[in-house]
């Protein structure tokens, strides 16, 4: 079932060889080495020959009949694969030799190819080269198993996510407190010493922000800002006969100047003050300090009226400021 000896036609910077079906265990062996030679022809020297202009070919012959399947295999061999073979007949060397001339050096420009002629059987997707199935001169790579590629992958994304995950966790807090330092000051210390801890204080904090980012601020008139200037000097002037009435006083003409600011109306004086201490934390924090640290007496009640004086003087942007509709006076 093979070609007669294997068969290179060269000339011209051409070679040609022939090529059957490789035999079964136990047959033709030392012609299925001679094939296999044959079979890989076109692969290497291609490559290596192209470049000086040389040419290597192969004909991949299928099922033939010949001598050898007389004298030393199955006489009834090319009979029993024709009824794989669409033609339903073995092919003939003479065939054979005619598929090996169609390969002349006339095809000035083909290299490397493997043409078949066994029956329509040689050129399938799967099989290049004979009418058994068998694999072709040209082997197709084995198909990548992709299974552990797949796996390697996710196991890769999993770990970066976790990582991205832990150094978000680790940064991020630390980025917030950094920044919650840098806006609240003095206050943020004294969130940290009202809560007893860092994570509510700062939860405290980030709150406030919340609420200041509600609020329409605005532009206090200059006549109501008068009035309020008006309203902390008699403040002022009744410490000397009431120091605690006047520190009560006090906390109402900053909940009155909260509120024509654009503050909510009716919040308590502390949490008032917690909405203050967004854009005016020192001051806050220092009227804070101040009545923290009581310690009676009349001297304490100045402090903390002095306190107050710089928030309001923070609030209305300068109560000292001369030629704002009044007069005003420390």
């Amino acid at each position: 079932m093979t070609p007669h000896p294997i068969t290179v036609v060269t000339g011209g910077g051409r070679g040609i060889g022939a090529a059957a079906t490789p035999c079964s265990p136990d047959e033709y062996v030392r012609h299925a080495v001679t094939e296999a030679v044959v079979d890989a022809m076109p692969v290497g020297p291609v490559e290596e020959s192209g470049p000086s202009g040389n040419r290597v070919d192969a004909v991949a012959a299928g099922a033939i009949e010949a001598d050898t399947d007389v004298t030393v295999g199955d006489p009834d061999r090319p009979a029993e694969a024709a009824a794989a073979i669409p033609l339903r007949r073995a092919g003939r060397p003479e065939e054979t030799a005619a598929a090996i001339a169609g390969s002349s050096p006339a095809s000035a420009y083909t290299t490397g190819t493997v043409p078949g002629a066994g029956g329509d059987r040689l050129r399938t997707p799967e099989f290049r080269g004979t009418a058994e199935g068998q694999s072709p001169p040209h082997r197709r790579l084995p198909p990548v198993e992709t299974t552990p590629l797949v796996l390697f992958v996710l196991v890769v994304i999993v770990v970066a996510v976790g990582t991205a995950i832990a150094v978000r966790s680790s940064i991020l807090p630390s980025r917030r407190t950094a920044r919650l330092r840098r806006r609240f000051g003095a206050e943020y210390e004294h969130a940290v010493r009202i809560h007893g801890d860092t994570e509510t204080a700062e939860r405290d904090l980030s709150a406030r922000l919340s609420r200041r980012t509600e609020l329409r601020l605005r532009a206090i008139p200059e006549d109501l800002r008068d009035g309020h200037v008006r309203a902390w000097i008699a403040v002022q002037q009744g410490f000397v006969d009431d120091p605690e009435r006047s520190v009560r006083d006090a906390r109402a003409v900053i909940a009155a100047i909260a509120l024509d600011l654009g503050h909510s109306p009716g919040e308590d004086f502390e949490r008032l003050l917690d909405t203050l201490s967004v854009d005016h934390p020192e001051e806050v924090a220092e009227v804070r300090r101040i009545r923290d640290d009581d310690t009676g007496g009349t001297e304490h009640l100045r402090g903390s009226l002095v306190a107050h004086r710089r928030l309001v003087d923070a609030l209305l942007g300068g109560i000292d400021t001369v030629g704002r509709g009044s007069e005003t006076q420390r």
